[in-house]
């Protein structure tokens, strides 16, 4: 990634249905409001590529929300305005979201030929009394099929996002979810512990006594499991919950893990540009109306402070498998890891929750298992 180069993000935030753990910003899908948010969307890509122009972009991440829920001609045009107002990097990566009985063979041809280069699949599981506990809307018949479109139009580079530690699932279960994920052959998958996010409708359950949580214990066993198993089949652990074959890393969240700067476009989307993180509007009928009106969308402005630099750095390096490089932290900040967090590190050393060579500061097996313990010490 060069140095005049940043991620570009673009939010759409329509769905069939609503998932019964999410608490994204995201609202049923309905085609006037659609098509009028698109309209809004375009405006503002274009708006933003005159403030940053001189910017390449380096990838590209449309998510959501269901992206695939729109139209063909709107994803078409959608595209073709992203196009014709960013500089794209060769070899540019471009990930689009899609939930499986969403694609088409058209929409896939269409998403090919508008330059996306990788399909991210939220399939979650496969196994049909857990898609009704989340609250899915497909079956994994509509991921065989959909994966199966996605190969025959050409896509070389796919990710499957799993989760574990739904409530219900048991050890079998999830063997057997990912045992069906890796027939598929995927490039990438994606393998997250259900987080209850508060005021959902599992959590609600969950309070009632409808749905009973699983074990801080199983959730581990099931991690573990998940670790070794990938491995053995050839999938390279690059971050604490990312695997992939050989480079096929996601290079958008590598953007954020090495703590660059990207651009959010959207409602509720996020920008990290300079030394400030800009938050836009999230109700999607205000974010068109100041769109509309030719008003900035940008709701909340954070200045990130050196401190909070240093701070972010380390938590987001740490969350990958290689760790934080020294070199490339003393020439961003002038100033050691060791100078800030020598006592730290040699605790968690002594631990065995990290490892401190020359240049990486890394975390050990275990410490992957209880990141969110470790990262608490830094930060």
């Amino acid at each position: 990634m060069e140095e005049n180069s940043i991620g570009l993000y673009i939010h759409i935030p329509f769905c069939a249905a609503r998932c019964n753990y999410c608490n994204f910003n995201s609202s049923l899908f309905d085609p006037y409001l659609a098509d009028r948010y698109i309209k809004a969307l375009k405006k503002e890509i274009e708006i933003k590529s005159r403030d940053h122009a001189g910017k390449n972009i380096f990838s590209i991440y449309i998510g959501g929300g269901t992206p695939t829920i729109l139209t063909e001609k709107a994803l078409e045009e959608l595209l073709t305005v992203v196009k014709t107002f960013f500089l794209w990097e060769n070899n540019i990566e471009v990930t689009i979201e899609a939930n499986p009985g969403t694609l088409s063979a058209e929409k896939i041809k269409i998403l090919k030929e508008s330059g996306v280069t990788r399909l991210s699949m939220g399939v979650q599981t496969f196994n049909p009394v857990l898609l009704k506990v989340l609250g899915r809307v497909h079956s994994k018949e509509d991921v065989y099929n959909s994966f199966k479109l996605a190969r025959k139009a050409g896509f070389d580079n796919i990710n499957i996002d799993l989760l574990f530690s739904i409530p219900g699932q048991i050890y079998g279960s999830w063997r057997e979810t990912l045992c069906e994920a890796v027939k598929l052959r995927p490039e990438h998958i994606s393998m997250y512990g259900l987080i209850y996010e508060y005021g959902t409708s599992i959590t609600r359950k969950i309070k009632q006594g409808e749905l009973e949580i699983v074990s801080p214990d199983a959730e581990f066993i099931m991690y573990r499991y998940g670790i070794n198993f990938l491995k053995k089949r050839g999938y390279r652990q690059y971050e604490i919950s990312n695997f992939s074959i050989p480079d096929r890393e996601c290079k958008h969240n590598l953007v954020y893990w090495h703590n660059k700067k990207y651009l959010g476009l959207g409602a509720g989307a996020v920008s990290y540009i300079g030394e400030r993180r800009i938050s836009n509007i999230k109700n999607i009928i205000n974010y068109i109306e100041k769109i509309n009106k030719k008003e900035n969308a940008g709701l909340s402005k954070e200045y990130i402070s050196r401190e909070k630099q240093i701070k972010e750095a380390i938590m987001l390096n740490l969350r990958l498998i290689k760790g934080l490089s020294k070199h490339e932290f003393y020439t961003r900040f002038g100033i050691k890891v060791d100078d800030i967090w020598g006592d730290t590190i040699k605790r968690l050393v002594s631990k065995k929750l990290i490892i401190d060579t020359p240049d990486f500061l890394r975390l050990t097996r275990r410490g992957i298992y209880l990141n969110n313990d470790v990262l608490i010490e830094f930060i």
